[in-house]
């Protein structure tokens, strides 16, 4: 593992832990299973029942400091989902959500940013 990756880990944690979602024992047991199997410590969390996955989308969301797509109150406009190919959204699992006229700069909502 990188040093990138484990700074990446442990602010991963912190937050969990800050927020109030995950014991330091179950990050611990988690870091350990991680450890032993691979895979990313927020999937081991979710799998041993620890947090759920919103619960990790917000404590994602927090150390990344992006903000959450809540697909039940943000629809993307049809205008924008014709502008995307539907190939390239479906192969990097992104959704459009905005565009700033301005700058052409286009805001994507994204399953593993």
């Amino acid at each position: 593992m990188l040093l990138k990756d484990k700074v990446c880990v442990i602010a991963g944690a912190a937050s969990l832990r800050s927020i109030g979602y995950a014991t330091a024992e179950q990050v611990t047991e988690a870091l350990r299973k991680q450890q032993g199997l691979g895979g990313r410590l927020g999937t081991h969390l979710v799998y041993a029942g620890h947090v759920t996955e919103a619960q990790l989308g917000k404590a994602l969301a927090v150390q990344f400091q992006v903000p959450v797509y809540d697909p039940a109150t943000q629809k993307p406009s049809r205008e924008l989902l014709e502008r995307l190919p539907e190939g390239f959204a479906r192969r990097h699992l992104v959704l459009p959500l905005a565009l700033d006229d301005e700058s052409g700069a286009l805001s994507l909502a994204a399953v593993d940013p």
